[in-house]
């Protein structure tokens, strides 16, 4: 491991030439459909619904121009099927589209999203059916199975934009229905759930264990995946403490509206772990995090405001930073600063007189991308391993 060691005894300025950025939670019903990963898919699952039941395809079959074209087929081998067109255009349907057909006596066919075990909130559910083939059928979005009364419904295709809040476990479902003949009706779909939201603070428990602290107050927020937002709320000054035990999350924002602090005086860390994908932390307004920050994936920070990891960040992953950004150590894989951004590598004030920035494995790599600036706020010694500057 190659170590840069910054001892406070005053400051001095190092100035870098350095730039950009990435960001999110969403399931695509067309982008996520696979009948080699099995039913179910992830959150997705496939099926029609008999009796006021939804079964589960468990046919695996083809079909298409090309013949070749992934779908699930019911009981018979044939329709209701869900199928993407991975040939060229027919029957209404365009290369790439997913689509939805029903039985012969109208069974509807469909694709079920069940939301995940550690998630609850608000979900944004946006995308629209197409007519398809000449055929006329019912379309319509429902949840938890509750058939007779669709959140949203309409005669062969249109557009939606639903907002619905959803605990782990509850189900969304696209389906088509009501017809046969000619019934291809292609669908596309997205639902993006939104942040898990602070509520507490100084006006209230600052414990992140509770869970009457978050809205929706179901569910403590602690898991991979998970998404948090603070600063909402007007308050003097926003405090969230980890007291009894670390948390973890996927991903975090940060409003302009009330400072937040979060901290841990049990002495406990944040971890961020998106499930292997990349966490996100968008920052609106000047916040704080005092305790120690691990990275179990790669990770971006980026937003409009100013963020302070006065608990330091570590993992063996890669960090960009697209914001003015504050901390006492980092230590990652490769550290990527954006165009115009600095980095300010400073002691905790009244702490241990150090702050690093470290790198692991070697060879250690600080990437540097436009014009920006990193700042050490401290003495270094002359005899450190340096890092392996990439312009």
């Amino acid at each position: 491991m190659r170590r840069l060691t910054l001892v406070l005894w005053f400051m001095c300025l190092v100035a870098l030439t350095t730039g950009s950025s990435l960001a999110g939670t969403v399931w695509d019903v067309n982008a996520d459909f696979s009948n080699t990963n099995g039913n179910p898919n992830g959150a997705w699952s496939y099926g029609w619904v008999n009796n006021s039941a939804f079964q589960l395809y468990e046919i695996v079959c083809q079909g298409g121009a090309n013949g070749i074209s992934p779908g699930w087929c019911g009981p018979y081998g044939g329709a209701p099927v869900i199928w993407k067109n991975t040939g060229i255009p027919i029957n209404g349907v365009q290369t790439g589209q997913l689509v939805l057909h029903p039985g012969p006596d109208g069974e509807m066919s469909a694709a079920q999203w069940t939301a995940p075990a550690d998630w609850s909130g608000d979900a944004a559910i946006q995308g629209q059916f197409f007519p398809g083939d000449i055929g006329s059928m019912q379309v319509g979005i429902f949840k938890n199975g509750n058939w007779g009364s669709p959140l949203w419904g309409a005669s062969n295709s249109g557009a939606f934009n639903l907002s619905q809040q959803v605990v782990a476990g509850d189900t969304i479902d696209f389906g088509v229905y009501d017809g046969y003949s000619f019934g291809s009706t292609p669908l596309e779909a997205t639902i993006t759930t939104a942040p898990i939201d602070w509520k507490g603070g100084s006006l209230a428990s600052t414990d992140w264990n509770v869970a009457a602290n978050w809205n929706p107050d179901t569910t403590v927020p602690n898991g991979s995946g998970t998404k948090v937002s603070f600063g909402n709320q007007l308050l003097v000054n926003n405090i969230v403490d980890m007291i009894s035990q670390g948390q973890t999350v996927g991903a975090i924002t940060f409003s302009a509206n009330t400072s937040t602090i979060i901290q841990s005086s049990g002495k406990f860390a944040l971890t961020l772990d998106n499930n292997g994908s990349v966490s996100t932390i968008d920052v609106a307004g000047t916040h704080t995090i005092s305790a120690p920050v691990i990275l179990n994936n790669d990770a971006t920070i980026s937003g409009t405001g100013t963020l302070n990891l006065s608990g330091g960040i570590t993992g063996s992953h890669n960090l960009e930073v697209d914001i003015d950004l504050t901390a006492t150590s980092i230590q990652v894989d490769t550290l990527t600063i954006g165009s115009g951004i600095t980095v300010t590598i400073a002691a905790i004030p009244g702490g241990p007189l150090a702050g690093t920035i470290t790198a692991v494995p070697e060879p250690s790599t600080l990437v540097l991308l436009g014009i920006g600036a990193i700042s050490l706020l401290a003495w270094y010694s002359p005899t450190f391993h340096p890092f392996r500057w990439v312009f």
